[in-house]
């Protein structure tokens, strides 16, 4: 419920992701306001995109500013996420839509969230935008496609049809936005489906050999393909068949390497900066399942080059519905 007819928006996560939409936000004169992973933090960050500058400065929240919140984007990593959601949900009023927007296979860690707090409108998206961290904040958009897509989560056991609605906060964001850079999406889950495959494919391939840029994998295409089957069949077997052709998403894949092949790869930067990955929401699935020797080699290398020797399998636990 909108308090004085004010769009209140809440953006979990200061990265690069959470500050492309705090901007986009602030430029449709929308109220926006962050916390950080593990608490409230001062925000002072420049981004550069849609051809100008918007400079954020936002303080950091009491427990009232979080209570007048009427949605909230959550932007943080996958591994992160069910943590993120279990501290600041109690805070948040009842009958917001809540948007979780992590990379990889989270559909289960949100579904298992949205069991234990009911009483938000929960939804799913993806981000598909470029955005660069030039220095310290100050984060630049690097391409002129893609952006924030999300819609309802339809894996609940108990379905309510407010639950699949666009709420009036929903559609006052995206009529002021006009498409450019906010969706939303009915049918939201075979289109985090196919990014997952993507990435699956690009992120962990990238990252387990090394390759700096996108463009790379083009090398070996033979390696790009089986890798490719791989991860479709892991798709099926935790899904169900693809609403799109195997050879379509195969052509659409290496298109997307194509267009991206200058830019550098995010799980390999996460790598060379010693930061944790979301390898077990992608190729990290595929462990304790029989036939998938690429995928299980992929996310194995994947751990030991981030010297990560923690338990391994919270992915594979936690299968999608």
């Amino acid at each position: 419920m909108e308090i004085d007819g004010e769009v209140r928006c809440l953006v979990v996560g200061n990265g690069a992701v959470g500050t492309a939409i705090a901007s986009r936000l602030q430029i449709l004169d929308f109220r926006c306001q962050f916390v950080g992973r593990k608490g409230p933090v001062y925000i002072k960050s420049r981004f550069e995109g849609w051809g100008q500058i918007t400079y954020l400065k936002i303080k950091p929240l009491s427990e009232e500013d979080l209570s007048r919140v009427n949605l909230a984007f959550i932007t943080v990593k996958a591994y992160d996420l069910g943590g993120a959601l279990e501290r600041y949900l109690p805070y948040l009023p009842k009958g917001i839509p809540v948007i979780p927007l992590s990379n990889g296979a989270v559909e289960s860690v949100v579904a298992k969230i949205a069991k234990k707090f009911p009483y938000y409108l929960w939804r799913i998206g993806i981000c598909n935008f470029g955005v660069s961290h030039v220095s310290d904040g100050i984060y630049c958009l690097k391409s002129g496609k893609g952006g924030v897509y999300w819609g309802p989560l339809r894996a609940l056991e108990r379905k309510k049809q407010q639950n699949f609605e666009i709420t009036d906060t929903e559609k006052k964001i995206l009529s002021a936005d006009s498409g450019q850079f906010l969706n939303w999406n009915e049918d939201i889950l075979p289109v985090t489906r196919r990014k997952w495959l993507f990435n699956v494919v690009i992120n962990s391939l990238a990252a387990s050999k090394g390759l700096e840029k996108n463009g790379l994998l083009l090398n070996d295409m033979n390696q790009l393909k089986e890798t490719f089957d791989e991860a479709y069949r892991l798709g099926v077997e935790m899904w169900g068949g693809w609403q799109n052709s195997y050879d379509k998403l195969l052509e659409e894949m290496v298109c997307l390497i194509s267009a991206t092949s200058e830019n550098e790869n995010s799980m390999v930067r996460d790598l060379r900066l010693s930061r944790r990955t979301e390898n077990d929401y992608l190729a990290g699935l595929s462990e304790g399942r029989r036939n998938y020797e690429i995928l299980n080699t992929l996310s194995r290398e994947i751990t030991v080059s981030s010297g990560q020797g923690r338990g391994r399998g919270r992915g594979r636990r936690e299968k999608d519905s």
